[in-house]
């Protein structure tokens, strides 16, 4: 649904209805990992069906999370029907990490379809909301929903979250206390504004 306030900003507002799929539930996207192959063979030449919009929508998620090479590898021979045994044996011999079984089960139902939903609210909150329910971060100039995914919790001040975006702080905290602005210039290429936010 959109819609258009006095200053002619349209604004977008997405509605989940009962037994459709869910993208910010991770139960759901943890359900679609196991049948995508089979999915995607009955409805590969088929681009205006459900089911295909489905698996593009996955795969666009996907690559919006940045998941790390190894965790990239985990879903690709899940989603190519490996067991989690044989995974963690494939693991073990690429990157040399010892992996239980147990575990890559975890980061299949929980690690990654956490992350995938998590990722995709905060899209939805880039979209849906309004400039007076929004801060601008100090750091990075970034414009950004006031919302516990995108800035922490502070009740000692007045808008009940911290100053600097979570991703500023992360940045700080890496870099051993050094403020974002003291090394942008040698950091850009680490640093890159998400698409569909914007600076001041």
């Amino acid at each position: 649904k959109t819609k258009v306030d006095s200053n002619g900003t349209t604004w977008v507002r997405w509605v989940v209805r009962r037994h459709h799929f869910d993208w910010e539930n991770p139960v759901h996207i943890h359900a679609l990992i196991d049948p995508y192959s089979n999915i995607y063979m009955q409805v590969y030449d088929k681009m205006d069906s459900w089911g295909r919009t489905l698996i593009y929508d996955f795969d666009r998620y996907f690559d919006m999370c940045h998941f790390s090479p190894l965790r990239e590898y985990v879903l690709t021979l899940r989603i190519d029907r490996m067991t989690c045994a044989q995974i963690a044996v494939a693991v073990k011999e690429k990157f040399g990490i010892d992996y239980t079984e147990n575990y890559i089960s975890t980061i299949l139902a929980k690690e990654i379809p956490r992350t995938m939903a998590a990722v995709v609210k905060k899209h939805r909150l880039l979209l849906e909301t309004p400039p007076q329910h929004r801060k601008a971060c100090p750091r990075c100039g970034r414009v950004l929903p006031l919302d516990p995914l995108f800035f922490g919790r502070n009740k000692n001040r007045k808008t009940g979250y911290a100053s600097a975006c979570k991703d500023c702080e992360k940045l700080r905290r890496i870099r051993g206390g050094q403020s974002v602005n003291d090394r942008r210039s040698k950091d850009s290429a680490v640093y890159e504004v998400p698409q569909g936010e914007t600076r001041n």
